[in-house]
């Protein structure tokens, strides 16, 4: 047996049988299967197949009969009439089987008031809300699967009761029995609903008997957006962007949002300001990116100098898109010379310093772990590169015996974007001094004893290297002490020499000394001189005529001659001789002074 609704609707139908097996049983026509019941092998005799449940609102038509079998119609106990008749309120049939060949066909045919339900589909290309007709009809769409449920809504625990695609004009009509539906349909990827507006959408309609309602859906194509981020390594900067998106600038950590984008390719493209370099452009969401530099774009990642990237943005896609820059490094190169005379400049003839060690340090001062050391070449230069741009202090490590004569052995410096900064650092060793101490060596034994007196007023002259030759570094006389010194000096080899007065004679190794003066080191040069000695001769002859002259007169022999000093001959003789043979003594070494001779 067949069941054969009208309109075809989910609505389920009850039967029962007499002596069939089942004998009871429910038939639905929704056009998709599940109407039929078969009875096979069927002995034969008499049976009885009634419809005893339909669902509200239907009613049975007819039931149209096919076969060999002998079929009569009725209802209750009576099913003996030749022909199917409604308003005798027959609900069935009674099928006699005589022969092995019989079969019978039943087709119970059902209806309810109904309507028709048109849904419409077009492209909503402008988004509107609106099927507009200027300056063309927007596009219908086809092949658009379309749900019909009831219930309380769509999808969920509700009852999906008849469903189709759209036709080529768009459109898809269902013939619904009488009552409250809710219409929806299902959105390909990259689609948005635009009229109503939901999404998905839900509409409900009201059918009644003969009704012609309708439900229009219009869709478009997802918009996409484009988020364009800007970071640093450094902090800071104001960079500038154009392309397709228009000219914006973008600051360190901020973003820009671009929405309702349609499908197509977009370009963007970074002017790095000066200082700063892109060294990166990350690409999320999308398809398809390429990098290059604004009008070619043969990178498929990005690459070292790449300012631009172009996204080829597809139905509905989010794309962001950052663009890291960090600032030039720089360099800071030191040179290194020996300050000789420790007038903070290279003059002529101070040479470069080679194998000097310095440091480079983050922040100022010098302090903590070195970023960097390195030592000076063969023209005192050491070059620190790659320096992202900040603070920065170079440091020298200054050898003992040295000193710094260029503002201190650590400097400062800030360090610009792409910057090259230079620092020189002079040095010299650590000048010393030598003094020279004059004495009056009356003894003449070199040595300055208890009693011998300093000599203020003498010359002496500072030459370099030895032996007192060429011209003097310097010159000076011995103060009130005996004393006179030379400074600032390098250190070296040098030589002193003192002028010497007439009548004077040195007792401590000459006129000229050499000495060596250590890095930052202190000498005391002793120069001793005595006056040159003399002698008193004394001749005693004897004045014959008494005249007071030696007229060859004979020497007398054997005489005591006394030598007092400047006291006079009252005092103790200083020294006693006796007169030779030609009346001759003699009195030597003797300084300079005044004496008394006595006999």
């Amino acid at each position: 047996m067949i069941k054969d609704a009208t309109p075809d609707y989910p609505a389920s139908f009850g039967f029962s049988s007499a002596s069939l097996s089942p004998s009871a049983f429910t038939l639905i026509d929704d056009g998709t299967g599940g109407n039929t019941q078969e009875f096979n092998d069927v002995a034969n005799g008499t049976y009885l197949i009634y419809e005893n449940s339909l669902p509200s609102g239907w009613s049975l038509d007819d039931i149209a009969v096919a076969g060999t079998a002998t079929v009569t119609f009725g209802s209750g106990s009576n099913y003996t009439h030749s022909g199917f008749n409604p308003n005798r309120g027959d609900d069935g049939v009674q099928i006699v089987i005589d022969e092995d060949s019989d079969f019978a066909v039943i087709t119970f045919m059902n209806s309810i008031d109904s309507g028709t339900l048109t849904v419409t589909k077009y492209e909503d290309l402008n988004r509107n809300g609106t099927r507009d007709t200027s300056p063309s009809l927007e596009p219908a769409l086809a092949d658009w699967t379309i749900e019909v449920y009831q219930g309380s809504g769509c999808g969920g625990g509700n009852t999906l009761v008849a469903s189709g695609t759209t036709a080529a004009d768009g459109t898809l009509i269902f013939e619904l029995p009488v009552g409250t539906y809710y219409v929806t349909e299902q959105l390909p990827s990259g689609w948005t609903n635009t009229a109503p507006g939901a999404n998905p959408p839900c509409s409900a309609v009201v059918i009644t008997d003969g009704s012609q309602s309708g439900v229009t859906f219009g869709n478009a194509e997802e918009s996409g957006s484009i988020t364009v981020s800007k970071q640093t390594t450094a902090g800071g900067g104001s960079f500038p962007f154009s392309g397709d998106l228009g000219a914006f600038t973008l600051l360190d950590g901020n973003s820009r949002i671009e929405p309702d984008l349609s499908p197509g390719d977009y370009v963007i493209t970074e002017a790095a300001p000066a200082g700063w370099t892109l060294v990166g452009i990350t690409v999320i969401g999308a398809t398809c990116a390429a990098f290059g530099n604004g009008t070619s774009f043969p990178h498929a990642t990005f690459q070292s100098g790449d300012t631009s990237v172009r996204i080829t943005l597809s139905d509905g896609e989010s794309v962001s898109a950052t663009f890291t820059n960090e600032q030039i490094p720089g360099s800071i190169a030191v040179h290194k010379f020996d300050d000789i005379d420790g007038s903070g400049l290279q003059g002529a003839g101070e040479p470069d310093i080679e194998g000097w060690s310095f440091s480079l340090y983050s922040g100022s001062g010098c302090s903590g772990d070195p970023i960097a050391t390195a030592l000076t070449d063969a023209n005192g230069d050491v070059t620190f590169s790659s320096i992202p741009p900040g603070d920065y202090s170079v440091g020298e490590t200054l050898p003992s015996g040295w000193e710094n004569t260029t503002g201190g052995t650590c400097r400062n410096v800030t360090l610009a974007a792409a910057g090259s900064d230079s620092l020189t650092f002079g040095n010299r060793l650590i000048p010393g001094s030598i003094t020279v101490h004059k004495f009056n060596d009356l003894n003449g034994n070199g040595v300055q004893d208890a009693g011998e007196p300093d000599l203020q007023g003498w010359d002496f002259s500072l030459y370099s290297g030895s032996a007192c030759s060429g011209d003097p570094l310097d010159t000076g006389t011995t103060d009130s002490s005996g004393n006179v010194t030379f400074s600032p000096l390098t250190p070296g080899d040098y030589a002193v020499g003192e002028t010497l007065l007439g009548g004077w004679q040195s007792t401590t190794g000459g006129t000229c000394q050499n000495v060596t003066l250590a890095a930052s080191g202190s000498l005391t040069v002793t120069f001793g001189n005595q006056q040159i000695p003399g002698s008193i001769a004394v001749h005693k002859y004897n004045d014959l005529n008494g005249n007071g002259s030696n007229d060859a007169e004979p020497a007398l022999g054997g005489w005591t001659i006394n030598l007092h000093s400047a006291s006079g001959c009252l005092d103790t003789p200083i020294a006693t001789a006796t007169t030779d043979s030609n009346g001759n003594v003699t009195f030597t070494d003797l300084s300079p002074g005044t004496y008394y001779v006595g006999e």
